[in-house]
């Protein structure tokens, strides 16, 4: 598979925020395989689905099961015998911040204002 990164605004792959906030979401062996992706993409380096089990110590239907994941996300695309991978993931929704565990959930309501947040600013800010 010859794989290319899109460049793209957010939070990139072995960021803080992923590792903490989108780690309980897309898994470990999925967050594990992202970055390693995006590794080989940003090198402009081919990579095979045998390179990517033995690397990272997974079974074959693993590898298969989380680039589906990956798809499902919007974090990969795949055109013929190209992987696209996207850098970076936006923040969480509100939904997902809510279903975080209560000391991830707070850190993130302190330290990741939301678009919600955003907006209330606007709307208290003098004119």
């Amino acid at each position: 598979m010859r794989t290319r990164l899109i460049q793209r605004s957010g939070n990139e792959a072995g960021s803080y925020y992923v590792e903490h906030f989108w780690l309980p979401f897309v898994g470990p062996t999925m967050l594990l395989l992202w970055q390693r992706l995006c590794e080989y993409a940003l090198a402009g380096s081919d990579v095979t689905l045998e390179q990517l089990h033995r690397e990272l110590g997974i079974g074959r239907d693993r590898v298969a099961h989380s680039l589906e994941r990956l798809q499902s996300f919007g974090l990969l695309e795949l055109q013929g015998n190209d992987v696209l991978v996207k850098s970076a993931i936006g923040n969480l929704s509100e939904s997902r911040v809510e279903r975080l565990v209560p000391r991830l959930r707070e850190a993130h309501q302190r330290d990741w204002p939301t678009a919600e947040d955003y907006k209330a600013e606007r709307a208290a800010a003098p004119a």
